[in-house]
């Protein structure tokens, strides 16, 4: 998946602005917009290639939610924050409490009403059979190679 020049603009736009709240940020908020600004700058500097973005869309109760959980330089960082994502919902849900079967350990899949999961190294989901359109939570890492959008972009302009 790619990132082209005018997305990429309008990242960097967008933390522009954020810099002009910087004394108004925790510490925590501060040191992730200098990280922030650090890769910015090595991605233009073509030291770094990928961005991860770490999306959680949920639907529970017919009610729509997509959320971008976090954004990581990083995969390390990526999947610190995909299983924090996890845990989160994993709280919300009361998940050791529901009777849950695990997609990935069954070869066959049974229509039964009650609560699946799967999970990869990329991504998570957690559904109500049955109601997979009513309530259900999928979390995934996306990564983004952002060199290769970039020069391609300018090689099109050229």
């Amino acid at each position: 998946m790619y990132i082209n020049n005018e997305m990429w603009e309008n990242l960097k736009n967008t933390f522009k602005e954020l810099y002009s709240d910087y004394d108004h940020f925790s510490n925590d908020v501060r040191n992730l917009l200098d990280n922030v600004d650090i890769c910015i700058n090595d991605i233009e500097n073509k030291k770094q290639s990928k961005i991860y973005v770490i999306t959680n869309d949920a639907i529970v109760n017919d009610e729509i939610d997509y959320q971008i959980a976090g954004v990581a330089f990083t995969k390390d960082e990526a999947n610190k924050m995909f299983e924090e994502t996890i845990r989160n919902i994993k709280i919300d849900v009361d998940f050791n409490n529901l009777d849950v079967t695990n997609d990935n350990d069954n070869e066959e899949y049974k229509f039964d009403g009650k609560w699946h999961y799967s999970k990869t190294d990329h991504s998570f989901d957690l559904y109500l059979e049955g109601e997979y359109n009513s309530n259900n939570f999928s979390v995934e890492i996306k990564e983004y190679d952002i060199t290769k959008s970039l020069d391609k972009e300018m090689e099109v302009d050229l």
